[in-house]
């Protein structure tokens, strides 16, 4: 029975991060009609985006900690609980501050369990399979940008905007009722540390000083920034400069995920033969390549939409190997500090996404350079840091053999 469990364990972690990132991606298109709903100004509306945000990276710290001691499956459970009962209220919420107040409930929840899977996929599964696995998560987290824009849209216009908080409590309650009955503690007992927040703290001083820790998570936080950098300031550029209508948009808007899922799916067929350290520089060459063609049809060709399209599907491919192999490699840590671990690596990755879209958002300049010199900075920056983590391992292992 437990075995059969944990062939659907995968699933339902995905599923669950599909809904997390769909609180805020589905109802994108609204924001405007809810601060006319509300009597607000727009960027208050905009609060219940960036605070989720910061609640779901801060509470994935807690999370980690937790589930090192009492376990993954109850306190990924609770943290279910907490994001459905905070859709709900989102739901049911009369004010703008209450909806605001209920979304940092949501990001808590949700920041909790997402933290806690990525520690229970590293628990049950080889690198190879982790590999694999964050590169489906990685498609989930990728496609949700694309598709839950266009689905609320959709549902807005028929529905009307809080249809979309309906559909999230709904599909919140039945993944938390599902996830009751199927999902499995992949944490054993002997392996669980004692509760002692000044040992935890002193756990994630240690992991943040750890270069192959941090350095990757990094690598895979700049990855994951860089498209988010590119979905913040494409329909900008595309609608404002091009002059493109929003509906024929959409299209444009779906190349960048669809090529991270195309790079994915090859993650997956390739990394079991060719190995995680392989796999990492053919993404991180991919990205240098792709990071600097952008750049030169930015420069040189800013209207041709064919070679924009070329390149952002060229550098996307290369953003999954980076984004699943780093991750795989900034958990490379001893199982009682696994939890903590991924609350790292999910902190940074955050972070960096809502830092990234933040400045290509302020930088804005009717252009792509904000996007694309992003995309080259940071894939420079990756290369860097593999290379100082090399450097690093070497140095230690120079160190032991003497």
């Amino acid at each position: 029975m437990k075995k059969n469990k944990l062939f659907y364990l995968p699933t339902l972690l995905v599923l669950a991060i599909i809904v997390f990132e769909m609180s805020s991606d589905i109802y994108l298109p609204s924001m405007p009609e809810m601060a006319l709903f509300f009597g607000v100004p727009d960027h208050q509306v905009v609060l219940t985006i960036s605070l989720y945000m910061i609640a779901f990276s801060v509470m994935g710290l807690v999370g980690g900690s937790l589930s090192d001691h009492f376990g993954r499956r109850p306190v990924y459970l609770w943290g279910l609980v907490i994001f459905a009962l905070a859709s709900l209220g989102s739901l049911l919420a009369p004010d703008i501050q209450t909806l605001i107040l209920f979304r940092i409930f949501q990001g808590m929840g949700a920041g909790i369990s997402y933290v806690i899977s990525t520690a229970m996929i590293k628990d049950s599964h080889s690198d190879e399979q982790c590999s694999k696995l964050f590169s489906i998560m990685g498609m989930a987290i990728a496609i949700s940008p694309t598709v839950a824009p266009i689905l609320g849209s959709y549902i807005t216009s028929y529905f009307g905007w809080s249809m979309n908080f309906y559909i999230i409590s709904v599909a919140a309650f039945l993944i938390w009722g599902i996830s009751q009955l199927f999902i499995i503690e992949t944490l054993t007992l002997e392996k669980r540390q004692q509760l002692n927040f000044k040992h935890s703290f002193k756990t994630y001083g240690l992991l943040f000083s750890k270069l192959s820790v941090t350095g990757n998570a990094l690598i895979s936080g700049m990855t994951y920034g860089s498209l988010w950098a590119w979905i913040t300031l494409a329909p900008f550029y595309f609608i404002d400069t091009l002059g493109q209508k929003p509906q024929d948009y959409a299209a444009f808007g779906a190349i960048g995920p669809i090529s991270y899922m195309i790079g994915a799916l090859l993650n997956q067929l390739l990394v079991t033969r060719y190995g995680i350290p392989k796999m990492l520089r053919l993404g991180l060459t991919i990205n240098i390549v792709g990071s600097i063609l952008i750049n030169l049809v930015s420069l040189y060709f800013p209207q041709s939409i064919p070679l924009i399209v070329i390149t952002l599907m060229f550098f996307c491919i290369g953003l999954a190997p980076v984004f699943s192999n780093a991750a795989t490699r900034s958990l490379d840590v001893p199982a009682s500090q696994l939890g903590a671990a991924s609350a790292v690596l999910a902190l940074i990755e955050m972070v960096l996404a809502g830092f990234y879209s933040y400045l290509v958002g302020w930088l804005n300049n009717g252009t792509l350079y904000p996007a694309t010199l992003t995309m080259l900075l940071s894939s420079v920056g990756c290369v860097a840091l593999y290379w100082l983590i090399r450097q690093n391992k070497k140095y230690q292992g120079n160190k032991v053999s003497s």
